[in-house]
């Protein structure tokens, strides 16, 4: 099957195929930007201005998000003048091909030269033709990005591992520190990464730790030291040791019943190929264990490693309400590293039963059969579809409600206005209001509390709510809104007709009739009504 260089072409015209696939996704998912990147846009925003990591100019710092060197990328675009919408999709595309490209490494690395290439193109393929990497890599989050710093750091474990070479320790801590600052659950993989080393290495050479303290001194230094210097800042600056976005979605509002729902969707994606990773796992067991060297040795050292970072980098999804969860996007970076392995194991199984038989028909139905493998992993792939179709559809009716509204209210940003809402990320980030985050996500005393006290909202006055409603004439029922509803009633604000954003989905404005732009503003909101109805 491969060692004729002409077995190589069917395996480039797949490749060609996933990239034009790829190239027709993007095209039509290219306008969409997730609502809740923009609370990070926002952040980055007033930090480019010069008024620190905060959610509202003038009050204290809050962590709203939990993506910090993101934050500190976007605002340094910022910074440049550049358009940070734009920005952040030109970076999930690098990030993309800094993806392709560390597959190709792996595979050149693990494999002989004859099956390099077709596990490489296997794998990508699989990476190409899933509509949530179309998504992912212009949604302006930074899950492609951290996808692709995930998967540096495997590739350099599993380099160090099967070398034994000092200097990929120092790139480990360094690519480890860039992850942990990224995404905060990265903390945990990298740990486990780093004990996994040891193992492997003491195992392979005792007397390589004598001096066992000098040897980890990159890890140390490069990693150890600065997380623990960021945590610092992180309490004094935020005086919370971790984001917000942890205690709403774990602590408030978590729950194991919750995780376990969310761990059985992404599953659901991604059982066949975990069953045929197991498959091939359990049928070549013994050869996997007993390698000294060799491509089963590297494969060993890869498939520990990726299902080490696997399950680390997802154990604190067990116990969390995954809000946003667009597409799998938490587990998404989880599918990356699953993709490349099934390729290669995929690639040598096939390989070795077409060794095994002599018979030339009897090969041709093997290799056929190995594409019609593939062709039924992708069904799994392809159920991203409805995500997909459905985003899209969000994107074009997104300009028309959360954009308009906060493209419109600008206007009278300079008149020091507050507005509460439950989406909290275009609205606060395009209209520069005062916000009051209904989840918590970007206030402290919410967050902590699970809910908003009537006090808190008197406390802080917004002229404006806008709720979220499922049939456009009265506020929905969710307990985060209902304090909020009291405070709205109390006030005698009066209510605006609905912007509609999708199917059972409307933004609802209830606007103090006393304040002094009230006709502008309620101008406004009516204009983005009638649109967003049209």
């Amino acid at each position: 099957m491969i060692k004729n260089q002409k077995s190589i072409y069917p395996y480039l015209t797949v490749f060609i195929i996933g990239l034009i696939f790829f190239a027709v996704l993007l095209f039509y998912v290219w306008n969409f930007t997730v609502d809740d990147a923009f609370i990070s846009l926002r952040y980055a925003l007033n930090l480019a201005e010069g008024h620190g990591i905060v959610w509202n100019i003038g009050e204290l710092p809050t962590e709203g998000y939990s993506n910090f060197l993101w934050v500190l990328i976007v605002a340094s675009t910022i910074k440049l003048s550049f358009d940070p919408v734009i920005s952040t999709k030109i970076l999930g595309l690098l990030s993309l091909i800094g993806i392709i490209y560390l597959y190709w490494l792996i595979c050149k690395d693990s494999l002989n030269q004859n099956l390099k290439t077709p596990a490489f193109i296997i794998g990508s393929f699989f990476l190409l033709i899933n509509p949530a990497t179309a998504i992912h890599a212009v949604s302006g989050l930074e899950t492609m990005f951290y996808s692709f710093i995930m998967l540096c750091v495997i590739y350099i474990v599993y380099k160090f591992i099967s070398t034994l070479e000092k200097q990929y320790l120092w790139f480990l801590s360094l690519f480890a520190l860039l992850s942990s600052l990224l995404r905060p659950e990265s903390i945990l993989f990298s740990l486990a990464l780093i004990f996994l080393i040891y193992i492997f290495t003491i195992q392979k050479d005792v007397n390589l730790f004598k001096d066992r303290i000098k040897y980890f001194s990159p890890i140390f230094f490069v990693y150890i030291l600065p997380l623990g210097i960021y945590m610092l800042f992180r309490l004094l600056y935020f005086n919370d040791l971790l984001p917000l976005p942890f205690y709403v979605k774990t602590v408030t509002h978590g729950s194991l019943y919750d995780g376990l729902y969310y761990l059985s969707e992404a599953i659901k994606y991604l059982a066949p190929f975990l069953i045929l990773i197991f498959i091939i796992i359990a049928s070549k067991l013994e050869t996997l264990w007993s390698a000294k060297e060799g491509t089963y040795f590297k494969l060993r050292i890869l498939i520990i490693t990726v299902f080490t970072v696997i399950i680390s980098a997802n154990l604190l999804y067990l116990f969390s309400s995954l809000y946003m969860n667009f597409a799998q996007r938490f587990y998404y970076p989880s599918f990356v590293l699953i993709y490349i392995l099934t390729g290669i194991l995929l690639i040598i199984l096939i390989k070795e039963i077409i060794n095994s038989i002599s018979n030339q028909k009897l090969r041709k139905y093997v290799k056929i059969t190995g594409f019609i493998v593939v062709a039924l992993l992708l069904l799994s792939n392809l159920s991203f579809s409805q995500d997909y179709l459905y985003l899209r559809q969000c994107s074009q009716s997104f300009p028309l409600s959360y954009v308009a509204i906060g493209t419109g209210m600008e206007s009278f940003s300079s008149n020091n206005l507050t507005f509460a809402s439950i989406d909290a990320g275009s609205m606060p980030y395009f209209s520069r209001w005062n916000h009051v985050d209904m989840v918590g996500l970007n206030d402290r005393f919410i967050a902590k509390n699970g809910v908003a006290t009537l006090d808190y909202i008197k406390k802080k006055n917004p002229q404006l709510i806008i709720f979220i409603s499922t049939d456009g004439r009265s506020p929905g029922n969710v307990a985060r809104q209902e304090p909020f509803i009291k405070f709205a009633e109390e006030k005698n604000y009066l209510k605006l007709p609905a912007i509609r954003y999708k199917d059972r989905y409307y933004l609802l404005p209830y606007i103090d009739p006393e304040i002094e732009d009230f006709q502008g503003i309620k101008k406004i909101l009516i204009e983005a009504s009638e649109k967003s109805l049209t």
